[in-house]
């Protein structure tokens, strides 16, 4: 195949955000007295800790411009240089019947898959998701790569970006990817007019809407000092309380808005669990408006529920569901969707999550047929991306219940 090469925009702004904030740091580090007083002290800590983290931002987007960001396609298979990779390094996957080394791990890899998806949060992120598996590793991995910064060019000379573009790059890896081996699969059997649906809520978003209140309070009165400091002329406190004041109200941003919008889904019953006819249907937030993902019963391959014991007595269930993506998938998908806040406050979300499970598996006519594939785990729309020994190690069937006192499988709590 002719070499296929997307390169990524230099992200010159994030060097001059990080460049800024190492200037600011440095200025806050010098102008702090050197007294040897337990605050002085902790604010040499402070600042040089953050002179630190910007330094090692100023080094990481300076290589990215000295070394731009592409995605290449061509006989040998993918090679992909982007600030998604640990380190900034460069990985080349393979096609399934080349024999090349993977340059992250050093270790032979071959191209599984390729898809678009698109997240809904704070913003709107458009991604290209390449999946793979070195031979010696029990699980595959896989990268998302913002396509925000990326375009290119069809054959036809039409300027590509954002989700054409994706469309266009899975469209040429697909095509090199092997078939899926024959399975004996069955239809499913379900019944005429059967459906059922379970709403949630995000257990986590009422703490962090607390949090970001704390934080707003804190910014509130960081800026009535901002102000003092302004009408008194003081430059120097002035400057550090309105860098505070800004860290502030940027951690409110950041802590309440996904918050607020992933509580106002659950109210609405917009987070949701459904089964009918065609398989199981779930929305969470994160994913696109309106857009729920389909799971049809022919290529479910296993679900179960997990119950996690934590302090004081609380438990958190999830339902994990594996899956092949689609017929032609020689791998399984695993999500976790967590199921511990039922929409409705008086549910036992122990009682509820064995009802679910019970009511996928009656349906679904290839249980445990396809357990010999790799398993890729794919954390939820607001997830890390990043490839890391950590996320290879997630994926795993149905244990045992009794092989950890602290797990629980399916048997149901008395």
């Amino acid at each position: 195949m002719n070499p296929l090469t997307i390169p990524f925009r230099r992200r010159w702004f994030r060097l001059l955000l990080a460049l800024g904030y190492a200037t600011t740091a440095a200025l806050f580090l010098y102008a702090t007295p050197r007294a040897l007083t337990l605050e002085d002290a902790l604010m040499l800590l402070l600042f040089t800790a953050l002179l630190a983290h910007a330094c090692t931002l100023c080094y990481r987007y300076t290589a990215f411009i000295l070394r731009r960001e592409f995605v290449r396609l061509d006989g040998s298979g993918i090679t992909i240089r982007h600030n998604a990779l640990p380190k900034g390094r460069e990985l080349h996957l393979p096609w399934a019947s080349a024999q090349v080394r993977d340059l992250v791990a050093g270790r032979r890899a071959r191209v599984l898959d390729a898809w678009t998806d698109e997240v809904q949060r704070r913003t709107r992120r458009d991604r290209l998701l390449i999946a793979w598996k070195t031979a010696d590793a029990a699980v595959a991995a896989h990268v998302a790569l913002e396509l925000k910064y990326a375009s290119g060019s069809d054959s036809q000379g039409r300027r590509l970006r954002g989700v054409a573009l994706g469309a266009y790059l899975v469209k040429h890896i697909s095509a090199r990817l092997p078939p899926a081996p024959l399975r004996a699969e069955k239809s499913a059997d379900v019944p005429d007019g059967f459906k059922e649906i379970w709403y949630f809520r995000a257990p986590e978003a009422a703490f962090n809407v607390v949090f970001g209140c704390i934080y707003g309070l804190l910014a509130l009165v960081f800026a009535i000092l901002f102000l003092v400091g302004l009408y008194s002329g003081n430059w120097l406190p002035l400057l550090s309380i309105g860098a505070f004041n800004l860290l502030l109200y940027m951690m409110v941003y950041v802590a309440t808005y996904d918050s607020i919008r992933v509580e106002d889904a659950g109210v609405n019953y917009e987070i949701f669990v459904a089964l009918d006819g065609d398989g199981v249907h779930y929305w969470r937030y994160g994913m696109k408006d309106g857009y729920a993902a389909t799971i049809p019963w022919e290529l479910l391959e296993d679900a179960f529920l997990m119950r996690h014991y934590l302090r004081h007595g609380n438990r958190t269930n999830t339902l994990y569901l594996t899956f092949r993506p689609h017929d032609r998938a020689a791998y399984l998908w695993q999500i976790r969707y967590e199921i511990s806040t039922p929409a409705s406050r008086r549910a036992d979300p122990e009682l509820l999550g064995d009802e679910i499970v019970e009511a996928i598996r009656d349906n679904c006519p290839n249980l445990g047929l396809c357990r010999d594939l790799p398993l890729l785990y794919l954390p939820d729309p607001g997830g890390r991306n990043v490839l890391s020994e950590v996320d290879n190690a997630k994926p795993f069937h149905r244990p045992d219940p009794l092989a950890d006192g602290n797990v629980m499988g399916l048997a149901k709590r008395r």
